[in-house]
C-alpha cells in the first residue's frame, strides 16, 4: 500500500499544473461576444405555424368588443343606433411591403345588423371585410431577454356587403365610417412571448415566411454559427431550430459561470453530434485541486421530451483522452456519472425552449415540447400550441397537455 501510494505521489508531483489551460479554455467561453452586426445571420429560429399565428390574432379580434358595440349614425338630418351580430369566419395574416417588421390581417365576419333609424328599424344580414395593419415588435428587457407581441397600426379598411339588401336613407358607408374608427380605438396588443430568458440573445426580427411566421434570433453564443434559412411547412403548432455550435458555446459559458462542483470539477461541453434523437457529447472534465488534470469523456444517449422540455437520457460514458495528471485516477472515482450529466443538462437547457404558458387578458396560451430530433448541425424542437379561454374572476386553468412530470430530475451538486 506504501510502494503504491508513493507512486502516487510521485506521478502527482511530475505532473504538469493545468491551470493555464484552464483559464484559457474559460476566457475564451466568456469572451463577449459583442453587439449584434448590422447584417446579422441567425442562429437560432423559432416558426409559428400560420394557423397558430392566425388563432393569436382571431382571439385578439373575437375577445374585444368593438364590432358588437351599439354605435350611434347620423345621415343629414336622421340619426339613429346600429349594433351588429357577427361571429369571425376567417382570418389570415400575410406579410407587406410597407416594412421589414409589418404585417396585414385579412378578415371575414358575417352576421346580422340590428338598426333603428329614424322611423325604420329591423335587421338585415351582413358580412364584414377588414384589413388590420400589424407590426412585429422585440422589445429588450436586459440580460439577453425580448418580449415579443404584435401590435395593431390601424385598420386598413373596412367594408360592409348587406348583399341585395340595404340600410334606410343611404347610411351605408356612415356605418362602416362609424365601425372601423371603433374598431381600430379598441384593438389589443397580441403578446407572442418572452424569448431569451433561458438563451441570452443578442437581436431578434421578424422573417416573412409563406408557412407562418419566422422570428430569426442570434444568440449570445461566443461561437459564430449561422443556420441555413428554411422555412418548415408546419401547419400547425411550432418549431425551433438552434445551431449546434451555438447551443454548445452557451452550454459552455454556462458551465464555466457555475464554477467548480464538488471534487473541484469543472465539465466543459466541447463538441455535439446527433442524428434523430441520438447525440453523442464530447465533454472535458477539469479538476482544478493542487496541479489539476483533465480528461475527455464522450457520452451517448437520446435526448428525451418531457412536460419542462428537454433532457439528457445517457446510454454510456467513455473516456477518449486525459492529461498526465489523471493518469493514475479513475474518472469516476472523481465525478459521478449523474454529477456530469446534471451539468450537460443544466448547461444545455438554457439554450433550448421549455414548456410555459402566456398569460394575456381572456386567454392563456400553453407552450408545450412534443418532439426532438437532429440533423447535422441543427437541433429542432417541435410542439404544440393550446388556448384555453378564461374569465377575469377566475384563475387560469391548467391544460390537460401539461400533465406534470413525473419521472425524477437530474440534480446539480455544486457549491457556489
Amino acid at each position: 500500500m506504501t510502494s503504491l501510494f508513493a507512486a502516487f505521489l510521485l506521478l502527482a508531483c511530475k505532473s504538469t499544473p493545468i491551470h493555464d489551460d484552464y483559464a484559457a479554455a474559460r476566457a475564451e467561453a466568456l469572451v463577449s461576444p459583442g453587439a449584434a452586426p448590422t447584417n446579422w445571420k441567425p442562429d437560432a429560429v423559432l416558426w409559428l405555424a400560420g394557423e397558430t399565428v392566425d388563432e393569436f390574432v382571431a382571439l385578439a379580434l373575437k375577445d374585444q368588443e368593438a364590432l358588437s358595440a351599439e354605435t350611434e349614425v347620423k345621415a343629414g338630418p336622421t340619426s339613429g343606433k346600429v349594433r351588429p351580430e357577427i361571429k369571425l369566419d376567417r382570418l389570415k395574416l400575410r406579410s407587406t411591403d410597407q416594412c421589414s417588421s409589418c404585417l396585414a390581417a385579412d378578415a371575414t365576419l358575417s352576421g346580422d345588423l340590428h338598426y333603428a333609424i329614424g322611423p325604420a328599424k329591423g335587421s338585415v344580414p351582413v358580412t364584414v371585410k377588414a384589413v388590420l395593419d400589424l407590426r412585429f415588435v422585440a422589445e429588450a428587457l436586459g440580460n439577453g431577454a425580448f418580449n415579443t407581441r404584435l401590435e395593431p397600426q390601424g385598420v386598413r379598411s373596412l367594408e360592409l356587403d348587406f348583399g341585395k339588401r340595404g340600410l334606410p336613407n343611404g347610411v351605408d358607408r356612415r356605418v362602416e365610417n362609424a365601425l372601423q374608427e371603433r374598431l381600430a380605438a379598441n384593438l389589443d396588443i397580441i403578446e407572442l412571448g418572452v424569448l431569451g430568458e433561458g438563451a441570452p440573445l443578442r437581436a431578434v426580427r421578424l422573417e416573412p415566411s409563406p408557412h407562418g411566421l419566422g422570428i430569426a434570433m442570434l444568440t449570445a453564443s461566443p461561437t459564430l454559427a449561422a443556420l441555413p434559412w428554411a422555412a418548415p411547412k408546419i401547419r400547425t403548432g411550432w418549431e425551433a431550430d438552434l445551431h449546434s455550435q451555438a447551443a454548445l458555446g452557451l452550454a459552455r459559458k454556462a458551465s464555466f459561470e457555475a464554477g467548480p462542483m464538488d471534487g473541484e470539477i469543472v465539465v466543459e461541453p466541447r463538441d455535439l453530434m446527433m442524428e434523430g434523437r441520438n447525440f453523442e457529447l464530447t465533454l472535458r472534465m477539469w479538476r482544478l485541486a493542487g496541479n489539476g488534470w483533465w480528461r475527455d469523456v464522450t457520452v451517448k444517449g437520446q435526448f428525451e421530451v418531457n412536460t419542462t422540455g428537454l433532457s439528457l437520457n445517457p446510454s454510456s460514458v467513455v473516456q477518449t483522452a486525459a492529461s498526465e495528471g489523471a493518469a493514475g485516477s479513475d474518472p469516476l472515482a472523481w465525478i459521478g456519472e449523474d454529477m456530469i450529466l446534471s451539468a450537460v443538462q443544466d448547461a444545455l437547457s438554457t439554450t433550448m425552449p421549455r414548456s410555459r404558458q402566456i398569460s394575456s387578458e381572456g386567454w392563456v396560451t400553453h407552450l408545450a415540447v412534443s418532439n426532438v430530433s437532429g440533423v447535422q448541425d441543427r437541433l429542432t424542437l417541435r410542439g404544440t400550441v393550446d388556448v384555453v379561454h378564461t374569465s377575469p374572476s377566475t384563475p387560469a386553468p391548467t391544460s390537460a397537455k401539461m400533465k406534470p412530470f413525473k419521472g425524477k430530475p437530474l440534480e446539480r451538486k455544486s457549491k457556489r
